[in-house]
């Protein structure tokens, strides 16, 4: 009885060039990008670093600062007045002022001056003209 089957070098040399091709897919795969350890189709590759270093020409303040849309209050009392009204625990009445809140349309630099908790920070900014007030931004 001589089959096809009962011949296990004929079925060697097909599977093994098949095993092989197999086994090297999937690190081809992972290397193109599409496995798990490779890049994504919208990460780009790390720039390489310069031969000359150069410092950055940005107008953004270094320290801390305060970002464009954070809370800017004249005082204490203004922004715990805003932080009370934001939280609905009560409701303007006829007459009253809004508090002297605003929101910062560009980036500022500040220095920190004293907290009152996690949402009450008293800052000065480093920018002229200097103006010191309250923000609810987290500054660590």
């Amino acid at each position: 009885m001589s089959s096809n089957l009962a011949c296990p070098h004929r079925w060697g040399r097909l599977l093994l060039p098949m095993l092989l091709l197999m086994g090297a897919v999937p690190s081809a795969y992972a290397q193109s990008g599409h496995g798990h350890g490779g890049r994504q189709k919208t990460q780009q590759p790390a720039p390489s670093p310069s031969p000359t270093a150069t410092s950055p020409t940005t107008d953004t303040p270094s320290g801390p600062r305060l970002e464009v849309g954070a809370l800017f209050c004249q005082s204490h009392d203004d922004l715990v007045e805003y932080q009370t009204l934001v939280a609905g625990e009560t409701s303007p009445k006829p007459g009253d002022q809004p508090p002297k809140c605003h929101r910062l349309e560009k980036q500022v630099g500040i220095q920190i001056l004293n907290r009152d908790g996690p949402s009450r920070t008293q800052i000065v900014t480093t920018e002229e003209p200097k103006q010191t007030g309250w923000t609810n931004a987290y500054l660590p």
